[in-house]
Formats: structure tokens, sequence, C-alpha cells
């Protein structure tokens, strides 16, 4: 009889236990239920901005060649002006040919330089290049042994001299391209002859071997130096 009593006992509160248990089960169920789901946050959607064409590198993406013109100082002392035409490789860099004249003169001493030369140009920034290239400087020089000063009493003397040589030239700058307008300057560059192709030299009037001989050696340092570029500023059109 303990026995069954026991074991009365023992399924009355397991049956209970189940009952308890299921009760809290469907409480909880009932509790998920009626919590209201958490509503995901939505991902954000940014609008894609469009490729802005403000800026020189995004603007010469497209561009296939570009015609220029514009004016320079050679060797701080020559004005003068200049032309340039190219073909762009990429939005980064192009091949240019480049024509520039420079003149001066002062008490009967004039002086002109012209360049053509072929470069390659290098974009390292949105607007900022370096270029280099090679190619022919013309310099020649006149000189009025008297200057401004006539006489009757003095005869008139003067000399022209000429020098063609092969050139290196390297240089920076920047350029601003807006749509097609294209505005540009090459700061600072610098050539140095490499060889000299031809010599000219003439005289008029009398002169002494010897003034022949100083005046030929004075050119020939003056033809022989490294030349200057500065503010080669420059405006055209890129398509």
């Amino acid at each position: 009889m303990r026995i069954l009593t026991l074991l009365a006992s023992l399924i009355f509160f397991s049956t209970q236990g189940f009952a308890a248990g299921d009760a809290s089960g469907q409480g909880n169920v009932s509790q998920h239920k009626n919590v209201p789901a958490v509503a995901q946050p939505k991902r954000a959607q940014m609008d894609e901005t469009p490729k802005s064409h403000s800026r020189s590198r995004d603007n010469r993406a497209d561009k296939t060649f570009i015609v220029a013109g514009g004016v320079q100082l050679i060797n701080f002392l020559h004005f003068g002006t200049g032309l340039k035409g190219g073909i762009y490789l990429d939005e980064d860099s192009l091949l240019e040919l480049n024509y520039a004249t420079g003149t001066f003169g002062f008490l009967g001493a004039d002086s002109k330089y012209t360049f053509v030369t072929a470069d390659f140009q290098h974009f390292v920034g949105n607007s900022f290049y370096l270029f280099a290239g090679a190619g022919i400087r013309d310099y020649e020089e006149k000189n009025d042994s008297f200057g401004f000063i006539k006489s009757s009493s003095l005869p008139d003397r003067k000399t022209t001299f000429s020098r063609r040589s092969s050139v290196a030239e390297l240089g920076l700058g920047n350029r601003w391209q807006f749509d097609t307008l294209t505005l540009g300057c090459d700061w600072i560059s610098y050539s140095v002859p490499l060889a000299t192709m031809s010599s000219k030299s003439k005289y008029e009037g009398e002169f002494t071997d010897s003034e022949k001989t100083r005046k030929q050696s004075d050119f020939n340092t003056h033809s022989r130096r490294g030349t200057f570029t500065a503010v080669r500023f420059y405006l055209g059109v890129s398509l």
C-alpha cells in the first residue's frame, strides 16, 4: 500500500508540473504574440552623385587635342608670344609642340630667341604638371657699335651673330580646364644647349682682327648658356 501511495503521489505531482509548464509556455507565447515586431531600420539609400565636371582632371578626360596661344618672358628680359598644340594621351598626359619667340633691345643692341620644342607633359594633380622635351633654339644678336650715338665723322659699324642649337628642357606649370576653355601657365622652364647646329657671323664696317675675335668670343659665351622661360601664360581650347 505504501508503494502504491508513493507512486500515486509522484504521478500527481508530475502531472501538476507539466500543466504548470504548459500554462507558462502558453503565456510566454501569448506575450510574444502581443509584442509588436520591431521595425527593421531600412538601409540608407544614398543618391548617386553625378560626376562633377568642375575639376580640371574630369574635364580633360574626354579631350583629344589642345590649341592655344600666349605670351612669355625668355631669360626674364625677352618678351614675346608663342603657340602650342597638343594631343591628349589620357587625362593625365599629352604630347605638345611649342613655338615661342622673345626679343629685347637696348641702346643699339638687339637680341632674339626662337624656340621650337616637342614636350611630354604629365599631370601629377588636378591641374599641376611637369614637362620635359627637346627641340631647336635660334639665338640672334645684332649690335650697333655706337648705339644711339650717330655722327658723320664716325664710321657705321654693325655686327650680326646667330647660332642654332639643339636643346633639352624641363619645366612645370598649371593648366585649368573649363569644359572646352583652357587656361594655363608654364611657371618656369629651363633649356640647356646640347650641340651647335649652325653659327653665322656678319660684320659691317671696319673691324680689326682683335675686335672680331673679342666680339665673336662674347657672342659664343652668351649663345651657349642655358635659357630660362618664365610665366608663359596661354589661353586656348581643348576638344
